[in-house]
């Protein structure tokens, strides 16, 4: 159970950063949660292409298994 939590951690660490890697300010601010592979991004985004960028760029990640969409566009 605790090597589970550590990974999840660890892949939400890795996911933030790759976000921030990006250069694309928006991408910041979202909220990355992990469990066992499945990825939940929180958050609001400036636009539908920044949407779309942050879903495609975190399924690079490795153990990303499922991406759970729940960014905003205001």
């Amino acid at each position: 159970m605790v090597a589970t939590a550590q990974s999840d951690r660890d892949l939400e660490r890795r996911v933030v950063n790759f976000l921030h890697g990006r250069h694309v300010p928006g991408l910041r601010h979202l909220h990355v949660e992990a469990n066992s592979g499945t990825v939940v991004l929180r958050g609001r985004v400036n636009s539908f292409y920044e949407k779309q960028l942050c879903h495609h760029a975190i399924r690079r990640v490795a153990g990303v298994v499922n991406v759970v969409d729940e960014v905003t566009v205001s």
